[in-house]
Formats: structure tokens, C-alpha cells, sequence
């Protein structure tokens, strides 16, 4: 008797923790319970190249979104937050990390983002002229490059953002109102790996 009433406590806590144990996230089926799904890591940083008719260009990003094939938008994280980045900086080998090592669900991606606050950004011409801007239509939801990529399990991948200038700001002569120029996605996704 004695070797069972040791045995007994036990058992009933065992039972009494598997009982409080359904009323967790556990319960979700696998497609929907992230913890029960592989993840990968990447990692984005953005350069670009020359532009001479530019003194400054400053787009203020404030994140970055992947579209997952099968999960729809997953955001990341910027780890110091929205950033001011003066793309006439990032040339000649200089770039921006925007994500670190990030986690994110393995699978097809069919598109990168970059939301963009244009009330915080600016373009300076050559002769020092400031300009806000406006997106163009294929930058309404941000600057956007559709292409293919895939995350796999336990992998990190990194990936450089390279936005074409030249191709990126288009200006719109006004007549007598001047100037208005717009921001289009012109860029290419570079895996750094390859």
C-alpha cells in the first residue's frame, strides 16, 4: 500500500496537466498554429545605383512586406523602425540592411514591398531645388518588385533590394506649375547567395 500511495499524487497530476493542456493554442490545426510551422530566415538591405540629376533622393520607409503564395502578407519587422534612407548614399557598394535574420514561414514568395511615407520623403535636384513626390501607378501600395523566391526550412537567405533611379523617378513637366515628380517601383531583387 505504502509504493501505491506514492505512485497515485503523481498520476493525478499528470492527468490534471493533460486536462489544462486543451485549453491552449495546441488545438489549432497545423496549417493555422505558427508554431507547428518550419520557419526560414532572411535578411534585406537596399543599394543603388548613379543618378546625376540628383543631389539627394530620401524615401522614408517605414516596412517592408513579403507576399507568401499561400499565407497572403507576412510583414517583417524593422528592427530600429521607419528609417530615412538617402539613396544617393547607397551606391558604389554601399547598402542599407532594412531586415536582419528575420524569421518567416518557409514556402513560395511572389513579392517584395517597401511601404514608403512620402510626406517624410524628398528629392533634391542638381541645382538644389527640393521636390516632394508623389508614387506613380505602379507604386500605389509601395515600391514593389514581383519575383519569385523561396524560403526553406532552417535556411537564411539574403536578399539586396537595387533600385534603379533612373527608372524609378519619372518627371512630369506642369507648364506654369513646375515640376511634379513621381516614384515608381524600378527595382531588382539580387540574391546575394547565388
Amino acid at each position: 500500500m505504502k509504493l501505491l500511495g506514492k505512485f497515485v499524487p503523481v498520476g493525478a497530476v499528470i492527468l490534471f496537466v493533460t486536462g489544462c493542456g486543451g485549453g491552449s493554442g495546441s488545438s489549432l490545426p497545423a496549417a493555422d498554429n505558427p508554431v507547428s510551422q518550419p520557419t526560414g530566415n532572411i535578411s534585406i538591405s537596399l543599394t543603388d545605383g548613379p543618378w546625376e540629376e540628383a543631389r539627394s533622393l530620401v524615401l522614408h520607409i517605414t516596412g517592408v512586406e513579403l507576399g507568401h503564395a499561400g499565407r497572403g502578407v507576412v510583414p517583417l519587422e524593422m528592427p530600429g523602425g521607419p528609417m530615412s534612407v538617402d539613396m544617393m548614399q547607397l551606391q558604389n557598394g554601399v547598402s542599407q540592411a532594412l531586415v536582419s535574420g528575420m524569421t518567416v514561414p518557409v514556402g513560395q514568395y511572389e513579392w517584395m514591398r517597401l511601404q514608403i511615407d512620402l510626406s517624410r520623403s524628398h528629392f533634391d535636384s542638381s541645382t538644389c531645388d527640393r521636390h516632394n513626390m508623389q508614387m506613380g501607378a505602379n507604386a500605389s501600395g509601395g515600391l514593389e518588385i514581383r519575383q519569385f523566391f523561396e524560403i526553406t526550412e532552417s535556411s537564411h537567405e539574403e536578399f539586396m533590394l537595387d533600385f534603379d533611379l533612373r527608372q524609378g523617378v519619372h518627371r512630369h513637366d506642369m507648364g506654369m506649375m513646375g515640376n511634379r515628380y513621381e516614384l515608381h517601383s524600378a527595382m531588382r531583387l539580387i540574391d546575394m547567395q547565388d
